[in-house]
C-alpha cells in the first residue's frame, strides 16, 4: 500500500439527534438529590413554562460536501506526512444518563457531540487525533498529529502491519442498531424506572443502599 492511501471518509452517526434538550435540574439540586415527587414537579413546571423541547429523532444524515472535502484534505495531508494508510470519520454522538440512589434522583445528563477524527498507520503503529473545529487548518493539523503519533509509536516498537484488501466506501453511513430509540422515551419515565428498581432492591433483607 506504499505510495497510495485509500480515502475512507466514513460518517459514524449516533442513533438520533434532538430538536432540543430535555429539562435538566440544576447542579445544586442534584448534589443533594431530588425525590421523585420533586423531580416530577420540576419537570412539570418546566414543561408548563415551555422549557422542555420534545425529543424528536431525526433521520441519519449523510456527510455534507464540506465535510467530505475536509476528510479528503486530511487524507492528502496524511499522505504528504508519510502515512502508509489513513482514514477519517465525521462522528455525531448523542448521550444521555439518568442516575438514582434509593428514592433520590442524583444524575441527569444529556449531551451531543460532533467532530472529525483521523487515524493513521506508519509501519505497524497507529496514531489518532480529533477535533471539533471544522476548518481546513484544524483538520490538517489533526492529520499531521495522527501521523506524528503513529511514527513516534513505531519508533519505539518498529513493526509492519499488513491490512486486509477491502473495498473503499467513501460515502458510508453507520447508525447504532436499535429496536427502540432510547431518546424517544421521556427522562421522567427513565427516572421512574430507576426508582422502582431501587425500591425493589431495598426490599431484600440487609440491603441498605441501592443505586442505579
Amino acid at each position: 500500500m506504499a505510495g497510495k492511501i485509500p480515502r475512507v471518509p466514513v460518517n459514524h452517526l449516533g442513533s438520533a439527534t434532538t430538536a432540543g434538550p430535555p429539562f435538566i435540574p440544576n447542579s445544586a439540586a442534584l448534589q443533594t438529590g431530588l425525590s421523585r415527587r420533586d423531580f416530577m414537579r420540576l419537570s412539570a413546571l418546566a414543561a408548563a413554562s415551555g422549557l422542555v423541547l420534545p425529543r424528536r429523532p431525526v433521520a441519519a444524515q449523510s456527510i455534507t460536501s464540506t465535510e467530505s472535502e475536509l476528510l479528503s484534505l486530511a487524507m492528502d495531508v496524511a499522505r504528504g506526512e508519510g502515512a502508509d494508510y489513513a482514514d477519517g470519520r465525521v462522528i455525531r454522538t448523542q448521550f444521555e444518563a439518568v442516575g438514582a440512589r434509593e428514592q433520590m434522583i442524583t444524575q441527569v445528563q444529556s449531551t451531543d457531540s460532533y467532530g472529525i477524527n483521523v487515524r493513521a498507520l506508519v509501519g505497524g503503529s497507529w496514531g489518532f487525533a480529533a477535533t471539533q473545529i471544522f476548518t481546513r487548518d484544524a483538520v490538517a493539523n489533526i492529520a499531521r498529529e495522527a501521523v506524528a503519533i503513529a511514527r513516534a509509536n513505531n519508533d519505539v516498537a518498529p513493526s509492519t502491519t499488513v491490512l486486509a484488501p477491502v473495498d473503499i466506501f467513501p460515502d458510508a453511513d453507520w447508525v447504532t442498531p436499535h429496536s427502540i430509540d432510547p431518546f424517544t422515551i421521556p427522562i421522567e419515565d427513565k427516572a421512574a424506572l430507576l426508582l422502582r428498581v431501587n425500591e425493589e432492591a431495598l426490599r431484600v433483607n440487609n440491603i441498605r443502599f441501592s443505586s442505579s
